[in-house]
């Protein structure tokens, strides 16, 4: 069974070295829209609802995320209602 996860590990650095010749890394793909958000100045924790809400809604056409995202939605929204002092969250103005 090791010899398969060293054959895994290979295979994927092989592939991810061959793709990130032709397309832009997920890291890069961050960045663009990294760069596009900075001038709102959104803290961290409105970006990370916003992926969460984001990529729940994109399940509908990348139906393999759902089990992530479904997982990521009920962590974030218990956070968000439990523990919103230590999220920095504050009150609407």
């Amino acid at each position: 069974m090791e010899g398969s996860d060293q054959e895994d590990k290979r295979d994927f650095k092989e592939l991810k070295r061959d793709r990130d010749l032709v397309y832009d890394s997920p890291e890069q793909l961050c960045g663009k829209v990294w760069e596009a958000l900075t001038p709102f100045n959104f803290d961290s924790w409105t970006l990370v609802c916003f992926c969460m809400v984001y990529l729940l809604k994109i399940t509908v056409v990348y139906e393999f995320l759902k089990p992530l995202a479904k997982n990521l939605h009920m962590t974030v929204y218990l956070a968000h209602y439990k523990a919103p002092d230590e999220l920095g969250l504050k009150p609407r103005e």
